[in-house]
């Protein structure tokens, strides 16, 4: 789930994140092309971190005049790492709206243990700014949905159960058939 290169590290005092990572410029209109990695101490002032199982990252990509994306990126792979049981990881894998304008990003971690729609314990880090999105040149017209990680994310597990339960429903249908055919 997580690249090669340096980690974003997460200090579990400050919660500041810092990064000796050499990825620190992007380009605007990148998709999906890259992966930030992420890595925090298990243990937070007493609290195990790995019992959260919300992680939101909440990010700004600021362009020029009135430009701007705020949008929120929910962690699907936060889990300990299988280097060692004291440090958790996570990735995010930027899409185009995180490069959307060239300008600037940031953006802020939130941790959540959640008991139905209660939140019981929330940890934000600070926000992190050293991240640039430099200007392209693309001279063709192609159409780019715009949509809410969020929404893209539900959009995909929705997309997903509806494949499920179709392929269930034409088993069960297949299954029904030879059983009767089988009966006569």
């Amino acid at each position: 789930i997580y690249d090669t290169d340096p980690h974003f590290k997460i200090d579990p005092i400050s919660m500041a994140i810092t990064t000796e990572a050499k990825k620190t410029t992007l380009i605007k209109g990148s998709h999906n092309c890259e992966r930030f990695t992420f890595e925090m101490p298990k243990k937070n002032e007493g609290h195990d971190m790995s019992l959260c199982d919300k992680v939101e990252i909440h990010y700004l990509n600021i362009g020029s005049g009135s430009d701007r994306v705020e949008d929120i990126h929910e962690v699907d792979d936060f889990q300990v790492s299988p280097e060692s049981e004291d440090v958790l990881i996570f990735s995010w894998l930027l899409d185009g709206n995180t490069c959307k304008y060239a300008g600037s990003l940031s953006f802020a971690i939130v941790f959540k243990c959640t008991d139905g729609d209660v939140t019981t314990y929330s940890k934000p880090t600070d926000i992190f700014k050293g991240i640039t999105v430099k200007d392209t040149i693309n001279n063709s017209e192609a159409v780019v949905d715009e949509h809410s990680d969020i929404l893209q994310q539900w959009y995909n597990k929705f997309s997903s159960a509806v494949e499920d339960a179709t392929t269930y429903k034409k088993s069960a249908i297949e299954l029904i058939a030879a059983n009767w055919v089988a009966s006569e």
